[in-house]
């Protein structure tokens, strides 16, 4: 268990979540990779140029970021009313998505993946593919990577859809989670923020999770990044109060993590996606006002993650735990996960079917109800299911047999 979950790395992130798609799926096609590599074809994709036509979106984004060299038009503009902008450009000026700030800029392409690492998508030495990100590709249409090579205008991979805002929630509440519950909380009580004014509010949440988690300290990687947490505050305490003197402060550096994305997850809204002013929206009341009352994020994210989503995101889904109607959906969620030697997560296979359960069939269960009922089925029927356990005794990874579904009566958890 993390002893603080808080994303430590927040320079130059992503604020638009889409751009992960692309990153997970080059570690994919790569196995093994270096920095060097992911950041600079992240940027060699985003910034290619394309012709498209200068329609009324794209000349409000065009007066919107005149100050970016890419986007001025003067020599872009072509005879037929056509415009030449990078790839990026086009897909943020679109109408559908709710934040057109975060252009990725070429100078900072080494920044960019630590995003994905942060997250647990990729590996942070290898830089190789990790289970999470594994299900974040399997909930990738293949045209949203397609879109990276050439513009599909139906296909904006900037554009979170229901079961990647699920992957996405599901892992900045895992490893960013006490911050975010502590933020949020201070954030539902403002009418109206923006970035500086919920930003100053960082260094006394710094304090406060160093403060509750110095006795659970049980190495001396804790003690080290409890100091760090501690280093950070008193840097944040310096801009309290005090204005921008441009996007890179350290106070934007680390509070635009934790606003932007949620936008593109429907739980923040701008009244002008241009402008770095925001409110909770009716989702996020919701979320967000449950989320608030567990101190646990691993029991909030087993216990009540899909729960509160069904309720957040109007998904009027059904909670059902017969074993009909999950086993089927464990066994093709760990089809698509296994490894060579036949082993898969069990977070991982559960997760992967509980968005899929939620979005496609509209029914719920919670991560810890499936580990219960495949220890339920492992008792009476142990030849159908193998587990692996950590030195903590926890359940990591599971393998099924080829009978796994039909082995199995129906009944209920």
């Amino acid at each position: 268990m993390e002893l603080i979950r808080v994303i430590e790395n927040t320079e130059y992130c992503q604020q638009r979540l889409g751009f992960l798609k692309y990153i997970v799926a080059k570690c994919a096609s790569y196995g093994t990779s270096s920095l060097s590599t992911i950041g600079n074809d992240l940027l060699a994709a985003v910034s290619q140029k394309v012709s498209v036509p200068l329609d009324k979106s794209i000349q409000e984004y065009i007066t919107q970021k005149r100050n970016y060299e890419s986007v001025r038009t003067r020599n872009n503009i072509q005879k037929d009313d056509n415009i030449v902008l990078e790839l990026q450009d086009v897909y943020l000026s679109d109408e559908r998505i709710p934040s057109k700030t975060g252009k990725l800029l070429s100078y900072a392409w080494e920044k960019y993946p630590y995003l994905a690492i942060s997250l647990g998508l990729i590996r942070k030495t290898s830089y190789s593919l990790l289970g999470k990100g594994q299900v974040l590709i399997t909930l990738t249409d293949k045209n949203e990577l397609l879109a990276f090579k050439s513009y599909l205008p139906e296909s904006n991979p900037l554009i979170i859809n229901d079961k990647q805002r699920l992957i996405f929630l599901f892992l900045l509440l895992c490893y960013d989670g006490d911050v975010i519950r502590l933020l949020y909380n201070k954030a539902l009580k403002m009418e109206e923020f923006t970035n500086r004014s919920l930003g100053d509010y960082l260094s006394e949440i710094y304090l406060q999770l160093a403060r509750t988690s110095r006795p659970k300290v049980r190495s001396g990687d804790d003690i080290e990044k409890v100091q760090r947490l501690i280093d950070k505050a008193k840097i944040l305490e310096r801009w309290k109060g005090k204005p921008d003197t441009g996007s890179r402060t350290a106070r934007n550096k680390a509070i635009i993590v934790r606003i932007e994305p949620y936008v593109d997850l429907g739980l923040v809204k701008k009244k002008n996606p241009f402008e770095f002013r925001y409110r909770v929206s009716d989702s996020g009341i919701t979320f967000f006002s449950e989320f608030k009352k567990s101190d646990d994020i691993e029991k909030f994210l087993y216990n009540s993650f899909f729960e509160v989503c069904n309720m957040a995101f109007g998904h009027k889904a059904e909670k059902i735990l017969e074993t009909h109607k999950l086993l089927p959906l464990f066994y093709e969620s760990y089809n698509t996960l296994k490894s060579p030697l036949g082993y898969a997560s069990i977070e991982d296979m559960l997760l992967l079917s509980g968005i899929k359960a939620i979005t496609e069939k509209r029914i719920y269960f919670e991560i810890a109800e499936g580990i219960n009922l495949l220890k339920k089925i492992q008792k009476e029927k142990h030849e159908v299911i193998n587990f692996n356990i950590d030195r903590m005794g926890n359940l990591t990874y599971i393998k099924l047999a080829n009978g796994f579904v039909n082995s199995v009566k129906d009944e209920r958890l």
